[in-house]
């Protein structure tokens, strides 16, 4: 992949552009618990995002599939890096507040849910040879995301106590600037970006939307996919804003064992990503799924039971890390197998489905945290993953039954 200089330019992108975005979601989260000291407000911070990628994923995504991807990915990073700025402004005049760091996250989220069906629409024609490269490439840009969620959370920390909010969210701003540019300096044909899909009426939109959902719920291994990611998702949700609570109340650490766990996270992803993306033809996906939630489940309870710094900290890298190696797997053989002309709906639809339970899982998890408490809660959900990794033996046909029967739909023309 490193011999591929287009490729380059855009991982670069990435890498930049992600490293501001591990920062705005250190300062938000951070922010919002320390101003409110409540878990269930600290949990609406991802529950922002998650219920703007419920309600408004496939529309974006269709949209995405419509206009030329270039020109997508170049808006939505330089829309968003004004976005940025504007927050800069609010946090130096000390008007932000919970109500306003809950409503940049759903602008910066609406513009990654335009950007990153483009962006998967858009790689085959970036790479050389896209049957062969997509997996190596969808685990280096895995892993690129764990390594700037590991450099951003692991400075992020000392980075706000010494130059504040402001400062962090200024990177974020030039950040997505730099990673614009960077698309501009790819020389491809339009073709090869993945090429526009027009539409005649809101009729006609409205139904290739819900093409996505079709593709995924006519094959058997996705749909049971989705129906097993529904339960552990529930489960799991809390995760999402956990690392700042147990930080906070149990290993009594602030914001420094906040950017310590998430550094640890993103260290464990970034290694297993890169693993996965290298074997993710070896094993079938019923493998990579008892892997990954096995030991995350054990991960997470010998974290809950033994909350030292150093094991904790350790425990919970192993288990984030381990999530990678079922997730890229998944996504690079689900990229290879969808046509290209609704790869951004089916992609957005994987994601909608699964999330569909976090918006519960959060509120329930948020909630139950403050009566339990986060040791009681981190434990239950290790136990819950270790047992869902049997969850596997229900999956249909494996590896082959996905790629088998997409490459029928894409034969047969029912998916446009």
């Amino acid at each position: 992949m490193l011999g591929q200089p287009r490729f380059i330019i855009f991982w670069s992108g990435r890498l930049v552009s992600g490293l501001g975005d591990s920062v705005f979601a250190l300062v938000t989260m951070w922010d919002v618990l320390k101003t409110t000291n409540s878990p269930l407000l600290a949990a609406i911070v991802p529950l922002i995002p998650t219920m703007t990628f419920l309600l408004f994923s496939l529309p974006l995504a269709t949209l995405a599939d419509r206009w030329p991807k270039k020109r997508v990915l170049i808006m939505t990073d330089t829309v968003r890096s004004l976005v940025m700025l504007v927050l800069v402004g609010l946090l130096e005049s000390r008007v932000a507040n919970p109500t306003l760091l809950y409503l940049f996250n759903f602008l910066v989220m609406v513009g990654q849910l335009l950007f990153n069906p483009a962006q998967q629409s858009a790689l085959p024609g970036i790479l050389g040879v896209p049957d062969r490269d997509i997996p190596l490439a969808t685990g280096m840009l895995s892993a690129t995301a764990s390594m700037v969620r590991l450099v951003g959370y692991g400075v992020g920390g000392a980075l706000v106590a010494a130059f504040g909010s402001a400062t962090l969210v200024l990177v974020d701003a030039v950040s997505f600037a730099l990673s614009a540019a960077s698309l501009g300096l790819i020389r491809i044909s339009e073709a090869d970006w993945g090429a526009p899909r027009p539409g005649k009426s809101s009729g006609q939109f409205w139904r290739q939307s819900l093409r996505g959902l079709g593709f995924l719920w006519n094959n058997p291994l996705l749909r049971a996919l989705v129906l097993i990611g529904l339960v552990v998702n529930l489960a799991s949700a809390p995760l999402q804003f956990f690392t700042a609570v147990f930080s906070k109340a149990v290993l009594h650490r602030g914001a420094a064992g906040f950017g310590d766990l998430e550094a640890t996270a993103a260290l464990g992803a970034l290694l297993a990503s890169l693993v996965a993306g290298r074997y993710a033809k070896a094993l079938p996906l019923r493998v990579w799924m008892v892997l990954s939630f096995l030991i995350t489940g054990l991960g997470l309870t010998a974290m809950a039971l033994h909350p030292i710094l150093w094991l904790a900290t350790l425990l919970f890298g192993v288990a984030m890390g381990s999530m990678a190696l079922f997730n890229v797997p998944f996504a690079a053989q689900l990229m290879r197998a969808t046509p290209d002309d609704v790869r951004g709906r089916v992609m957005a639809g994987v994601g909608m489905t699964f999330s569909v339970s976090v918006p519960v899982g959060l509120v329930a998890g948020g909630w139950l945290t403050e009566v339990v408490g986060a040791r009681a809660m981190f434990g239950g959900i290790g136990l819950f993953l270790a047992m869902a990794s049997v969850s596997s033996r229900f999956l249909p046909g494996g590896r082959r039954a996905l790629t088998a029967e997409a490459a029928g739909a894409r034969g047969s023309g029912e998916i446009r």
